[in-house]
């Protein structure tokens, strides 16, 4: 079981809600005892720096890739990346990417998910999320109780946290392909 978190990167630049869900992704690894795991498919810049912020593991998909943003075929390597890493909880940006992938992978992951979540989870009953409703007048509750979990996080809920450590050495680069009907295959170098 970890945690893996997928961090955009339009035209290979990082965009900064990447660091912030992948400081909440720590912190959701940290509450549940496990490892995080970063994502980045296509050109990312320094894919390596998401580990100032915590995470264990960092992947990259199809690196020399400067591909467009498709949410099926990125849903599908997103669903087969985690099974393969053992990961039963994404957690996504609640950006316009980010709510096309939530429900895709909901699905393809059988998981119980939360678009919008402004809250780390409260394990002490379940899997407790909670999200802001009617304009943020009201809060509701959701327990999630599905193994699978998908989570896509508000932005500006967790300012990036950066830790003391340097850049994160070790990143496995994978090449997945990007055809719909064709399963991802693993290239590790």
């Amino acid at each position: 079981m970890s945690v893996l978190v997928y961090i955009e990167s339009p035209k290979g630049h990082i965009k900064k809600t990447g660091y912030e869900v992948a400081s909440y992704a720590v912190q959701v690894a940290k509450t549940l005892g496990t490892d995080a795991i970063a994502l980045f498919i296509g050109a990312a810049n320094d894919a390596g720096s998401a580990g100032k912020y915590g995470v264990n593991k960092v992947l990259h998909a199809n690196a020399s890739e400067n591909q467009e943003f498709d949410a099926q075929v990125y849903s599908k390597m997103i669903a087969d990346i985690a099974k393969e890493n053992g990961a039963n909880i994404i957690i996504l940006a609640n950006t316009a990417n980010g709510k096309a992938l939530t429900g895709r992978l909901a699905i393809k992951m059988e998981a119980g998910s939360v678009s919008g979540t402004n809250s780390l989870p409260d394990v002490s009953n379940g899997f407790v999320i909670t999200k802001s409703v009617y304009s943020g007048k009201a809060i509701v509750q959701y327990n999630i109780t599905t193994q699978n979990k998908v989570l896509s996080v508000m932005g500006k809920y967790s300012s990036a946290t950066n830790s003391s450590r340097k850049h994160y050495s070790s990143i496995i680069d994978n090449q997945y392909s990007s055809d719909k009907s064709e399963s991802c295959r693993t290239k590790n170098i």
